[in-house]
């Protein structure tokens, strides 16, 4: 992806990322996850609390961090709109904009608002809408759909709390949710989430905006996986506080040595993830997704 953006000369910020313990308790996992990154080749080192003020003056850790070398922050609108103009300038792709997948007509034809679609590979990223397109195909029928929504905020006085790249928690490596962190954005501006609350709805951005007749259906859904997944418990009994400004402060709080609560800024943007989770055995695995869908035919 690097390689991609200097090529095509777009926006790149190699600003490295730094994972910081909160506590004592936390080294262990953060010797972990260097393991880890070493094990996949990844360009990592731990670092002690001198070096890590020399990175990031503002973050705190206790003893020990981790210096993700090569992690990088890209403009994401920029790069699709690049692939999207290298795609059509290749004359081998359409790209159709608003057109709503209907159904199956046959195993090679699709219907959508704007007409039938024959195809030879059918790729489903229709993201939110994912599990109605694999239905279509006869899938998915044992999994239900779980929605998680992501709630980021802004940092009011980027200047003066001087981040200067992605500074992360030690995760919880039973949950797939990275906690809050601070992200430096390509334009400069620094966000801090995102939350991983239960959403209402496959839309549902705000506390109740995108709420629907399906809410019902998944919040029966979440109340069957409350009662029997301790895991996803776990996260619903913690992550929906952050709703609440001081417990969203608190979590951020930790990471940083200076931060005022009137300098971190209402939700500004959603994104969201998905759970999907399967009756039968009563776990569930996760994959995550932005707001935007599609879903692609290969002729």
């Amino acid at each position: 992806m690097k390689e991609y953006c200097r090529e095509k000369n777009l926006p790149l910020s190699e600003s490295g990322k730094v994972i910081v313990a909160r506590d004592g308790n936390e080294i262990a996992t953060l010797h972990e996850l260097h393991a880890r990154a070493l094990k996949n080749s990844a360009h990592v080192e731990l670092i002690d609390e001198r070096q890590l003020a020399s990175i990031e003056p503002n973050a705190r850790t206790c003893g020990k961090a981790l210096l993700a070398h090569d992690t990088a922050v890209v403009d994401p609108r920029a790069i699709l709109k690049a692939l999207s103009d290298e795609l059509v300038a290749s004359n081998n792709v359409v790209i159709l904009m608003g057109t709503e997948f209907k159904g199956l007509k046959t195993d090679r034809t699709v219907t959508t608002n704007r007409g039938d679609i024959n195809f030879h590979f059918f790729i489903n990223a229709a993201g939110a809408y994912s599990d109605r397109v694999a239905s279509a195909f006869g899938l998915r029928h044992q999994y239900r759909l779980i929605p998680f929504k992501g709630i980021y905020k802004k940092l009011a006085r980027n200047d003066f709390y001087k981040i200067n790249g992605n500074i992360y928690p030690v995760p919880d490596l039973s949950n797939p949710f990275l906690g809050v962190h601070f992200t430096k954005s390509i334009t400069g501006d620094v966000y801090l989430g995102p939350t991983a609350i239960p959403a209402l709805g496959r839309e549902n951005y705000g506390i109740l905006k995108g709420a629907d007749s399906e809410s019902f259906d998944i919040l029966r859904r979440e109340a069957v996986l409350f009662c029997v997944n301790p895991k996803f418990r776990t996260v619903a009994l913690i992550e929906p506080k952050k709703y609440i400004q001081k417990y969203f402060f608190n979590d951020a709080r930790k990471l940083v040595h200076e931060l005022m609560p009137q300098d971190v800024l209402a939700p500004i943007k959603s994104g969201y993830g998905r759970s999907w989770w399967t009756g039968r055995r009563r776990n569930w695995s996760w994959t995550f997704w932005l707001p935007r869908m599609a879903t692609v035919f290969i002729s």
